[in-house]
C-alpha cells in the first residue's frame, strides 16, 4: 500500500500482513526502494519465526537492509540526492564501522524507535 507515515519511510502491519510505502520511497532510485523493501519483509519474515523483541527486530532488519545497501550501491550512494540515500548510507557507515552494535545503539538513541520500541530515552 502507498501512503504518507509520520517518521517513517515504510512499516509493516502483522495485522493485516501488509507493507505500507511512502510515496517519497517509491521516486528514488531502485537500490533505495528494494532496501526500503528489504526491511519491511524481514519484519514479515519475523513474524513467521515468532521474533518478538522489538529492538532485536529492528536491528536484526537494519543488518539485511544494509547488506543490500552496499552490494547494490558497491558501499553507498557517492553523492546522495536524497534524504533516503543521506540515512542509508549514513547507516551503512555504522554498520560497516561497528557492527550490529553500532546499530543497536542506533536504534535505542532514535526518537521515532523510542517510540516504536517503547523505550524510555536515556538522561
Amino acid at each position: 500500500m502507498i501512503a504518507p507515515l509520520d517518521s517513517a519511510w515504510a512499516a509493516y502491519s502483522g495485522r493485516t500482513n501488509t507493507i505500507i510505502i511512502t510515496p517519497q520511497v517509491l521516486e528514488d532510485i531502485p537500490a533505495a526502494v528494494a532496501v526500503v523493501f528489504v526491511h519491511e519483509l524481514r519484519h514479515a519474515a519475523q513474524q513467521v519465526e515468532g521474533m518478538t523483541d522489538c529492538v532485536g527486530r529492528e536491528v536484526d532488519s537494519l543488518v539485511w537492509e544494509m547488506r543490500f545497501w552496499d552490494l547494490l550501491t558497491n558501499g553507498g550512494v557517492l553523492k546522495p540526492t536524497t534524504q533516503l540515500q543521506t540515512e542509508e548510507n549514513y547507516l551503512l557507515r555504522i554498520a560497516l564501522e561497528e557492527g550490529e552494535p553500532g546499530l543497536y545503539k542506533y536504534i535505542v538513541t532514535s526518537p521515532g524507535y523510542q517510540e516504536q520500541c517503547q523505550i524510555d530515552p536515556p538522561y
